[in-house]
């Protein structure tokens, strides 16, 4: 039996977080969140998500507060932060919290191997497979 993959995917740019989604759809499954508030509300449903997309510019303040979040309630789950932003500050945060870090815009394929390999990770873990 295969284990589903879910991913959560903080993007308020609505065409880029529906393709995002696409990519995310060919290995799992996938909610969206367009703000912090939102981001929470979803990340507060569940502990067992393959992996997170983070924007951290948002309409209502930084995406890495969500991923900040989840690192608080013990969830290791991969990390992809996808932003404009390349300060050394916004950096120096993604990385403390485990975060891989990529510019926007990102190589699509670099994004759809985040998404694939953090579904190999879920599932080697699932499976106790070090």
């Amino acid at each position: 039996m295969e284990l589903a993959a879910r991913f959560l995917l903080v993007e308020d740019h609505a065409p880029l977080a529906q393709t995002l989604a696409s990519a995310a759809r060919c290995v799992g499954s996938v909610s969206i969140a367009s703000t912090v508030a939102s981001g929470l509300e979803l990340l507060a449903e569940r502990d067992d998500w393959a992996g997170f997309v983070i924007d951290v510019m948002l309409p209502d303040g930084n995406g890495l507060d969500v991923l900040a979040v989840a690192r608080e309630r013990g969830i290791v789950a991969p990390a992809l932060v996808l932003t404009a932003r390349h300060d050394a500050a916004t950096i120096n945060r993604a990385y403390e919290l485990d975060g891989r870090y990529l510019v926007k815009p990102a190589d699509p394929l670099r994004i759809l191997a985040f998404f694939s390999g953090a579904a190999r990770e879920l599932r080697g873990h699932r499976f106790g497979i070090d």
